[in-house]
């Protein structure tokens, strides 16, 4: 092969590279291509579509009831939620603190104070609100509610390192009967 044949196949080469890439930046700026730009998924229902599916499978609640808990969830909500500005409110106020020279006064105390308040508010709302749920359920309902807590609470417990002795983790929920009313 002479030098001619050498650069003409260089040169076809680096042509037909060119060409690919400009193609490929052509799909990838005008989005020609499903598969590097893929079609959005329909987002998740809606959680209280879900949460409506869960009372009535998991806990064989009637229409009636799923629309009673749906008022209880909503007050509990609003509740929460205004409990929830006031603490980051409070938090806030905290923040500003730290980068002044009163951030060690007796009003920064009174700002952990109040949020500690407000956090125990949020947890009574919510056993509260429990409270009243079971209050919803029958007898029944309500064994099924209980061990759906146990199983919830025990999924979201905190976390532990491996190897932690000293902190072992919980228990798994119990499956039977439980021995104590909710």
């Amino acid at each position: 092969m002479d030098i001619f044949a050498k650069n003409k196949i260089a040169v076809v080469t680096i042509a037909l590279l060119i060409t690919i890439n400009l193609f490929t930046l052509s799909i990838v700026w005008f989005g020609g291509n499903d598969v590097l730009n893929p079609p959005r998924m329909e987002p998740p229902p809606e959680n209280a579509d879900r949460v409506a599916f869960l009372l009535k499978n998991d806990l064989d609640l009637t229409d009636a009831q799923v629309r009673a808990y749906h008022k209880l969830r909503m007050q509990h909500q609003e509740k929460i939620r205004l409990i929830d500005e006031d603490i980051y409110r409070l938090k806030r106020e905290l923040l500003l603190r730290l980068f002044s020279d009163q951030f060690e006064s007796q009003e920064s105390n009174q700002l952990f104070h109040a949020i500690g308040e407000q956090q125990k508010l949020a947890e009574r709302a919510t056993v509260t609100h429990f409270m009243e749920m079971k209050k919803l359920c029958g007898e029944r309902q309500r064994e099924k509610l209980h061990r759906l807590l146990d199983e919830f609470f025990q999924y979201h417990q905190p976390q532990r390192p491996a190897g932690d002795e000293k902190n072992p983790r919980l228990p798994p929920p119990s499956r039977g009967v439980p021995d104590a009313q909710f």
